[in-house]
């Protein structure tokens, strides 16, 4: 009974971990210097990395607020919207 419930769900965390992992690397290879050279600047004094990350953290939070309001319970999101 315990294997029933366990197995899947660890094989569903390692599949889930994989794609996180070349995720990763392949923003790494698409962005890496330039995602780099982006941080290092935004981050280049401590007060200014507090701004910059409540400043990037709260334009995240209020898209990902935006975009489940938007949709309507029980159907996905991308089908809500519509081209005009």
């Amino acid at each position: 009974m315990l294997l029933s419930i366990l197995w899947p769900m660890l094989c569903g965390l390692a599949i889930f971990l994989l794609g996180m992992k070349a995720m990763e690397m392949a923003l790494h290879r698409l962005a890496g210097p330039h995602l780099e050279s982006i941080l290092r600047r935004g981050t280049a004094t401590p007060l200014r990395g507090a701004l910059v990350g409540t400043a990037t953290t709260a334009f995240l939070q209020s898209s990902t607020a935006v975009t489940a309001w938007s949709a309507p319970p029980g159907r996905p999101c991308m089908r809500s919207v519509t081209a005009q």
